[in-house]
C-alpha cells in the first residue's frame, strides 16, 4: 500500500472529532499528534513524534502506558468508521482472513514479564516475543480491511486453539461474512469444527496434499475382521495427491487441477465426519501441489475455480503484519506494560486503516483462469 497524498488527509481531524469523547483534553491532543506523526511517516520513531508533536519521549511514552483512554472502543470506533463507508459495509458476501503472526522483541530489550518463547514460522526457531491474530475483511469488489486483532499469552489460557475460539467468535459475532478462509497452519479438526457447527460459517483451508480422504468405494467392501477405530462404511481410503494421476484431472497449460465432492478427510473423522470438497492444483515447476478444502460436500468447476481465486486473495492479511513490522515499526515499541502496548497496536491498526479507506483501496486480482491457463 503506498501512501496517498497528503492533501487527501488533511481533513482527519475533522474525521475523528467524535473520539473526543474517549480522552481528556490533554490526551485528545497527544493522540492528534501521534496520528499526524503515524501518517506522516512511513517508518517512524517516538524521537521523531516528539518533534513533529513538540512533545517530550516522556509525554508520547505516557501517552501509551498511562493516558485514560481504552484500546477496545478506539478499535470499536475505527471499525464503525469504516463501515459509513459503502465500499466497506459489512455484507454477506465478505470473506474473513484469519492468520497469526509472531512478533519479535528486540534482543538487546528486556521484556521478560510480557513476551514469551514463540515458534515463528518466518524464522524456522523459537524466538522471544508476542503472538497476533489478525483477521481481515475482502469484499466482493477487492476491496480489504484490517477488521480485528488480539494478542495471544500463553498464561491466560489453556491452549492456543482456546485463544482461536474465543477469537473468531468475536469475529463472527462483528460481520455476516459467509467464509472464513485459514493458511495450512490451522489444521486443527476441534477449530474447523467449531466455525463449521457453531459460528455456522462456511470454513476454506490450505492442507497436506498427503492427506488422506474417504471417498465412497466403488464397489462393496469386504468385512474386515480387525475394523480400524475411525473406519467409515462403503468408503476407502485414498491419499489426495494421487488424484493427479487419474483420467479425472483436467490439464492445464501450467499443469494439473482436479477437485473432489463428498469427501471426508481421515485426520479430522474423530471429530469431524462432515462431507467437504477437495481442490488440488499442480502448477508446472512445484514440487508438491496445494490442496484447498472447503466445508462444502458438492461443487462445480466453476466453483472451485472461485476458491481457489479466494485463496490467493488471503495474502492481504499477510500484508498488513508486514506494515506492521516495518512501516510503524511494531517490534521496536519501548513501553513496558501489557496496557500499553494493546493501545500502540490500536493506534497502529487505526491508521492503517485511516489510509486504506482515505485511498479507497482496492485490490484487483486478474482472472484465475489467465493464471493458471485453463
Amino acid at each position: 500500500m503506498n501512501l496517498f497524498s497528503m492533501k487527501n488527509i488533511f481533513q482527519f481531524r475533522q474525521q475523528i472529532k467524535h473520539l473526543k469523547s474517549l480522552f481528556d483534553a490533554r490526551t485528545y491532543l497527544n493522540f492528534i499528534a501521534v496520528v499526524e506523526g503515524m501518517i506522516k511517516l512511513r517508518e517512524w520513531k517516538q524521537a521523531d513524534l516528539a518533534l513533529l508533536g513538540d512533545k517530550t519521549l516522556r509525554q508520547i511514552q505516557y501517552f501509551f502506558s498511562n493516558a485514560c483512554w481504552s484500546a477496545k472502543k478506539l478499535n470499536e470506533f475505527r471499525l464503525r468508521f469504516l463501515r459509513n463507508k459503502s465500499d466497506f459495509r459489512d455484507r454477506k458476501t465478505d470473506f474473513v482472513v484469519a492468520d497469526g503472526s509472531v512478533l519479535e522483541k528486540d534482543k538487546d530489550a528486556s521484556f521478560s514479564f510480557l513476551t514469551e518463547k514463540v515458534y515463528s514460522n518466518l524464522e524456522k526457531k523459537v524466538v522471544n516475543g508476542i503472538k497476533l491474530f489478525g483477521a481481515s475483511v475482502h469484499t466482493k469488489q477487492g476491496v480489504k480491511y484490517v477488521f480485528d486483532f488480539f494478542l495471544y499469552f500463553k498464561a491466560k489460557w489453556n491452549s492456543e486453539w482456546e485463544a482461536w475460539k474465543h477469537f473468531l467468535w468475536l469475529v463472527a459475532e462483528k460481520t455476516s461474512a459467509w467464509i472464513f478462509v485459514f493458511d495450512r497452519g490451522f489444521k486443527n479438526q476441534y477449530l474447523l469444527k467449531y466455525v463449521y457447527t457453531v459460528l455456522k460459517r462456511t470454513f476454506l483451508i490450505r492442507i497436506s496434499p498427503s492427506q488422506h480422504v474417504y471417498i465412497l468405494s466403488p464397489k462393496k467392501a469386504k468385512k474386515r475382521k480387525h475394523t480400524p477405530k475411525y473406519s467409515i462404511p462403503d468408503r476407502i481410503s485414498k491419499r489426495i495427491d494421487s488424484f493427479l494421476d487419474e483420467g479425472s484431472a483436467i490439464s492445464l497449460k501450467n499443469g494439473k487441477l482436479c477437485f473432489m465432492s463428498g469427501v471426508i478427510v481421515r485426520s479430522w473423522v474423530g471429530e469431524f465426519r462432515e462431507e467437504v470438497s477437495i481442490i488440488v492444483l499442480h502448477r508446472n515447476g512445484f514440487k508438491k501441489p496445494m490442496v484447498l478444502c472447503v466445508s462444502i460436500a458438492k461443487i462445480s468447476l466453476e466453483e472451485a475455480i472461485q476458491y481457489l481465486q479466494i485463496y490467493f486473495r488471503r495474502w492481504g492479511i499477510e500484508e498488513l503484519f508486514k506494515e506492521l513490522k516495518s512501516w510503524f515499526c511494531f517490534e521496536k515499541f519501548k513501553t513496558i506494560a501489557l496496557e500499553s502496548i494493546e493501545k500502540y497496536l490500536a493506534m497502529v491498526i487505526f491508521v492503517h486503516s485511516l489510509l486504506s479507506q482515505s485511498k479507497e483501496e482496492t485490490e484487483y486480482i486478474p482472472e484465475l483462469r489467465e493464471v493458471i491457463g485453463i
